[in-house]
């Protein structure tokens, strides 16, 4: 008997697996395959068509097995497409699952079939999403937040995200405005934590746009949250914008729950004056640019050894993405990249470049490099950016113009952009790290310029001061606030307390109208608080006519009170933005007039926020002009770092966290060359006395030599004398104690290590060094017959690194360094 396909139908109803059998031995194809299906075998039909070379309906299979055994389905459906060219359409095989609505077998179907994240299956990956999405969107979110894949309709899936509740998710997906506005403004569904640091991912102007809209929507609910977004961020969103935004929702009940949130931040200027660090923006770290958690890292995509590590810690995603836009455009001058794997910033910007051995070809590929990355990262509105030391490695370019070129250019493209920028240098390579710090260094402001804090003129018996500071902490008899400002009003009524409060509500509520409300003090060491009506206004002559009538109005109550002190903010400067140059006129204009004409012994102040140095400065010309006819005389000015002490001290310790420290510790430390171990503490000199007195020499220098001649230098000495210096001035009456090689007179030096050799460990074994200011003016080569300063000249030296001063206010001890 011969098998045929007719005998294996004939006992196919009988034995199955005679007929297949029959089947086999006839080469039936497709009534082997349908056997293998009938009986299970789902494996080995993969196996036996390919065997035989025969192409079954591999789709119309599967929809029968589904039918039969979904589990079994699944299976099929893995065999089908496993190999790098599958049997069957993909796509085709998705259809067959969503016909038999078996979300979770296709869910874990393609979770598998698409592990390899193709950007071609970028339409199967939305599909994947959108089914969990409406079906199972616990399942969907977990698939999100695995990362498994990126090429699926972003845009579409945030809006089912939205839709299903996954808020989270929506926004990491958002790129349009105002889809993040409609879900950020839900922050009670969204988690806290999470949703402050979302905010740093966004530009300053978005940021900004969605906190107005938190505000809007519901203040009580959002406030909180805003006040956290404040806090982390007001460096790179700029305090005043956040004061802004407050104020613009400010009714008087809100006005209250608004500024004390913002008194949780310690850096607001209007709060805390004086607190904010002057530190650069600009840094050099040792570590790796991979881990760097800035907004943007930059890659030299030429230097092979720096390119392979950053693709590799990117994984697949990030080479991919690289090569498909480098092959599209192989001289794109920058190719931007979404970080993957174990990159921490949020873009990689790979720049081309090539080395030159002609050293002006060479400094301009270097600027070109680093101004291209910057004006990217600047469009793109974002704050932090990490460098490499390009050219310092295989290329073996000069350290010394790398680190210099890459500083000066980023010190010049940052003059009108804030943006923290760090060179990153790996943890071997010292040499590359003090280049670059030196130049950093170099660019870095003296640790404490003589910017003016306080002046002060004296008029007739009366007397006007300029301050940078908190109203708040003034020691006069009357402080005055404008009622159009709630900001500001708001600062005083909640340091002034409960008291002050209530009394104001009551004298608002009873002379809604009153030109002026006067309340008591409370908290603050004023004796009482003065609340001007005063509104701005766009037109000069009205806006300097309100301005009379305040002032006019503020003298006649402090003399009805019989009060001899007064304390003005700077009306109208912040939020209001009134012509500078008028208010500040009028204003010390009209407060001279007063003080002249009415023969006043008073104290008057202007005090500044420390935030508005153009407004100190106007103030400042205003006050010392003689231009009026009112001036007399200028009588101090302190560095606007010092301090203020009720105990008047002299010597207080700086922080190891803020710049004046680190500064002064690093120069310390290159200039000590190894010779020490530890700095113990640095401390601030505030003696005024000596101080002003080295301020007129100052002055008298200038003034006949027409130029700068000041110098920081070192002076070492034992503990005992730094102590007498601090409180009697570098006194020559001393000289000659140590020698007199180059004069007779006071030493500095500019090698700290040559200074070390004056001083004497005490009984703890720490040393003490001054870094001075010193007035070298016209100097000379000094000798050990010269007992006072040479006719024609100032000062005597050894031409190298010592000088010698002749007067005992020429120099000024601006600190002492503590050491091991």
């Amino acid at each position: 008997l011969e098998c045929s396909e007719q005998l294996g139908d004939l006992v196919k109803s009988i034995d199955p697996t005679l007929a297949l059998s029959v089947y086999l031995r006839a080469n039936i194809p497709m009534k082997v395959i349908q056997c293998f299906a009938e009986t299970g075998q789902y494996q080995k039909i993969v196996l036996y068509a390919k065997k035989v070379n025969f192409q079954p309906d591999y789709i119309y299979l599967l929809r029968s097995i589904m039918r039969i055994n979904p589990d079994q389905g699944v299976q099929f459906a893995q065999l089908l497409v496993q190999d790098s060219e599958p049997l069957a359409d993909l796509t085709q095989v998705v259809d067959v699952f969503v016909e038999q609505n078996l979300t979770q077998q296709c869910t874990a179907f393609l979770l598998d079939a698409l592990k390899n994240n193709r950007e071609d299956q970028g339409h199967l990956q939305t599909r994947l999403l959108e089914m969990n999405l409406m079906q199972a969107p616990q399942v969907a979110d977990a698939i999100l937040g695995n990362n498994m894949f990126t090429h699926y309709d972003r845009p579409h899936i945030a809006k089912l995200c939205e839709n299903a509740g996954l808020l989270q998710r929506a926004l990491e997906h958002y790129t349009d405005i105002d889809d993040i506005k409609r879900v950020v403004v839900q922050t009670h569904l969204l988690n806290p934590e999470w949703l402050v640091n979302y905010f740093g991912r966004l530009s300053v102007d978005d940021c900004l746009e969605c906190l107005k809209a938190m505000l809007q929507a519901n203040i009580h609910q959002n406030l909180q949250v805003v006040v956290q977004i404040e806090t982390k961020y007001h460096e790179q969103l700029g305090t005043e914008k956040f004061i802004d935004l407050f104020e613009s929702f400010n009714s008087y009940e809100e006005s209250a729950i608004d500024m004390d949130a913002l008194h949780i931040e310690k850096e607001d200027p209007l709060l805390t004056p004086n607190v904010r660090s002057q530190s650069s923006p600009i840094i050099v770290c040792h570590g790796d640019l991979i881990a760097q958690e800035t907004d943007v890292i930059v890659v030299c995509s030429s230097s092979k050894y720096l390119f392979k590590s950053i693709c590799q810690a990117g994984g697949d995603s990030v080479s991919t993405s690289y090569n498909q836009q480098i092959s599209g455009s192989p001289n794109a001058p920058i190719i931007i990249v979404e970080p993957a794997g174990k990159i921490a910033s949020k873009k990689i910007y790979f720049l081309p470049w090539k080395t030159n051995s002609d050293q002006s070809i060479l400094c301009k590929s270097i600027e070109d490099f680093v101004s291209l990355a910057l004006e990217k990262a600047i469009d793109h509105k974002y704050r932090s950016i990490a460098f490499p030391a390009i050219g310092c490695g295989g290329f073996k370019c000069s350290i010394q113009l790398i680190s210099r070129t890459m500083v000066r250019t980023v010190y010049s493209k940052l003059k009108t952009y804030q943006m923290s920028v760090s060179f990153v240098i790996q943890p071997d390579k010292k040499d590359i790290y003090d280049e670059f710090k030196k130049h950093i260094d170099e660019l870095q402001p003296p640790p404490s310029s003589i910017i003016l804090k306080t002046i002060a003129t004296k008029l007739g018996k009366g007397m006007i001061e300029v301050e940078m500071g908190d109203i708040t902490k003034q020691k006069v008899d009357v402080i005055v606030g404008s009622s159009s400002s709630g900001i500001l009003r708001e600062i005083i009524i909640k340091a002034a307390g409960k008291e002050s409060r209530m009394a104001y509500d009551i004298e608002l509520k009873s002379h809604p109208n009153s030109v002026l409300i006067a309340i008591p003090s409370g908290s603050l060491p004023c004796k009482q608080i003065f609340f001007v009506k005063w509104e701005p206004n766009d037109n000069e002559e009205i806006l300097q006519q309100s301005l009379i009538d305040l002032i006019s109005t503020v003298v006649q109550n402090v003399i009805s009170h019989n009060f001899t002190s007064v304390a003005f903010p700077a009306i109208g400067c912040g939020k209001h933005a009134c012509s500078v140059d008028i208010v500040v006129k009028t204003m010390v204009h009209e407060m001279k007039k007063h003080l002249i004409q009415r023969k006043l012994s008073w104290t008057v102040k202007f005090v500044v926020n420390d935030n508005q140095e153009n407004v100190y400065d106007e103030f400042c010309k205003q006050v010392l002009t003689t231009e009026d006819g009112f001036h007399e005389a200028t009588i101090y000015q302190l560095p606007v770092t010092w301090e203020k002490s009720a105990e008047h001290k002299t010597r207080f310790t700086l922080s190891t966290k803020v710049h004046e420290y680190q500064t002064i510790a690093s120069n310390f430390d290159q200039a000590m060359k190894g010779k020490y171990t530890d700095i113990i503490k640095i401390e601030r000199i505030q003696n005024e006395r000596w101080y002003m007195q080295y301020l007129a020499h100052t002055k008298d220098f200038r003034k006949r030599l027409n130029m700068d001649t000041e110098k920081r230098l070192y002076h070492g000495c034992p503990e005992q004398a730094a102590n007498t210096i601090i409180e009697d001035c570098f006194n020559r009456s001393y000289a000659g104690v140590n020698g007199t090689v180059y004069g007779v007179g006071v030493y500095f030096s500019s090698d700290a290590t040559y200074s070390h050799g004056y001083t004497k460990p005490n009984a703890n074994g720490e040393r003490c060094m001054f870094l001075s200011r010193v007035l070298v003016g016209k100097t000379t080569k000094g000798n050990n017959k010269m007992k006072t300063r040479p006719l024609g000249f100032d000062s005597t030296t050894d031409e190298k690194h010592i000088f010698v001063t002749y007067h005992d206010a020429q120099a000024f001890a601006e600190y002492l360094i503590t050491y091991k």
